[in-house]
């Protein structure tokens, strides 16, 4: 592996120390400077637009986060957090059917992603679905879906 693809990786991981820190400026900086080092690489780069996404969700830009997690989906397609991301995002501003769509496929890609059965439920809550939101957190509490 060469050096810069090292460094890429290592400047990835330092942002993702810093964004599980909530320390956004640090992360959102080691973050670009990896994807300037990662070479085009798809895997590297879908990463590092998901993570820059989240940085920006946390911002509550979520507008701005949608756009990185399609700009993720395009260099991984069968990216399944970055599509639980886009998900959450459109559920903070009220999109809850499109949501709800992008957390479907989240766990058609990965269904062992327990995180997007929970976001349909809050997006289902918020949608005021109660009914079907009640229903689908006790199929997943029984391990059915």
């Amino acid at each position: 592996m060469a050096d810069t693809e090292l460094d890429a990786l290592q400047y990835q991981g330092l942002g993702y120390e810093h964004l599980i820190r909530h320390e956004i400026d640090k992360a959102k900086l080691n973050l670009i400077r990896s994807s300037k080092l990662s070479s085009g690489n798809d895997s590297y780069c879908a990463y590092v637009e998901s993570e820059l996404a989240n940085c920006l969700y946390y911002e509550k830009k979520y507008s701005k986060a949608i756009i990185k997690y399609k700009r993720a989906l395009l260099y991984n397609p069968d990216f399944s957090n970055a599509y639980n991301g886009w998900g959450s995002s459109l559920s903070n501003i009220g999109k809850f059917d499109e949501a709800i769509e992008k957390f479907d496929k989240a766990l058609e890609l990965s269904p062992e992603l327990t995180l997007s059965r929970m976001n349909i439920v809050l997006a289902l809550f918020l949608k005021k679905n109660e009914a079907e939101a009640l229903e689908r957190f006790e199929k997943i509490k029984a391990g059915a879906d």
